[in-house]
């Protein structure tokens, strides 16, 4: 995948790159979307998981006056 970035963007990517540690700014653009795919894929499990339960009513609580 080929990628175009705003200066800014390419120039704050490269000193993230080298701050975390990669060794390249592709490095860590793959590691940024890896973490995104896992987070995704988190996000799927626990929406799937909501579903799979029992639903209920949903009721608003009254405060004893």
């Amino acid at each position: 995948m080929k990628a175009a970035l705003l200066p800014r963007m390419d120039e704050w990517g490269d000193c993230r790159a080298r701050a975390a540690g990669f060794g390249t700014p592709d490095e860590f653009v793959s590691d940024s979307l890896e973490r995104i795919l896992a987070e995704d894929a988190q996000h799927e499990a626990a929406v799937l998981e909501g579903l799979r339960r029992d639903v209920s009513p949903l009721t608003l609580c009254q405060q004893a006056g």
